[in-house]
């Protein structure tokens, strides 16, 4: 695989690095789609002096390794929480739709 630099990013696609929820993200929850290479997303929530307060969920995204995850569905990314991505991986964004259960 290349290096995420050489991939031309489309609207709605995150690379490598740090974004705040609220700031950078709008809160809400979200589904995140691999579109390119392969790395790790950190979504946590932390106190002042930037210690784990609250949720932390650590995830291996890619498509080559079945222990990777090519896609994750509802991520509620909650108002002042921190998105880490690392790796070459890029991730499309969009807002997850309502389930809707018909009987």
């Amino acid at each position: 695989t290349g290096s995420a630099e050489s991939y031309l990013l489309k609207p709605n696609e995150l690379p490598q690095g740090v974004y705040q929820i609220g700031q950078d993200i709008p809160a809400g929850t979200y589904d995140l789609f691999v579109t390119y290479g392969e790395g790790e997303i950190e979504l946590s929530q932390y106190a002042g002096n930037r210690k784990y307060e609250g949720e932390h969920q650590f995830y291996h995204v890619g498509r080559k390794e079945k222990y990777q995850h090519p896609e994750l569905v509802h991520l509620p990314c909650r108002e002042g929480y921190t998105l880490k991505i690392k790796g070459n991986v890029v991730l499309k964004i969009v807002p997850s739709r309502p389930v809707q259960i018909r009987l």
